[in-house]
């Protein structure tokens, strides 16, 4: 199943970045799936975006999260209120008393959050919270970007 489908754009072309999954014959006899992210052509049939691993992109992603407020997220609602109910599991089910000292630890806490779900998450968990960041993601020369300037900033 293609995870991030529809949540990026082609930073060349502006296509949306899609999905593909390979499969390869081991020498064990076992296949081997890989999945590869890269321009659909729907603007450009000769767009010249190369393809990338779905594990760069997620680790692209995850270290994109850090450099993020969580208002630039665009999760703070949905994924305040699981962070809120994990704690309250903590609390009430493990005996783990504590808190938020302040609102910057809670931040943290969210950030985490969002970078478990694009690891560990649902299909529909790193869809939900991809879709909610407030900046379009662009992808150039096989790097994620918030936006165009961002791309441009970090090819000089």
């Amino acid at each position: 199943m293609i995870q991030f489908c529809g949540a990026k754009k082609c930073d060349l072309c502006g296509s949306n970045i899609v999905g593909e999954e390979k499969f390869k014959a081991l020498k064990d006899g076992s296949i081997a799936k890989y999945v590869y992210y890269g321009c659909a052509r729907t603007r450009d049939p000769y767009c010249k975006l190369p393809y990338m691993r779905e594990e760069n992109l997620i680790t692209q992603l995850r270290d994109l999260i850090d450099h993020l407020t969580i208002d630039e997220l665009g999760v703070r609602g949905q994924m305040d209120l699981e962070v809120d109910r994990l704690y309250r599991f903590h609390r009430d089910v493990m005996e783990n008393p504590g808190g938020y000292d302040s609102s910057e630890q809670r931040d943290i806490d969210t950030k985490k959050y969002v970078k478990y779900l694009l690891a560990n998450g649902t299909i529909e968990e790193k869809r939900h919270a991809l879709l909610n960041l407030r900046s379009r993601l662009i992808v150039k020369d096989k790097r994620i970007y918030l936006d165009a300037a961002l791309a441009e900033e970090a090819c000089k």
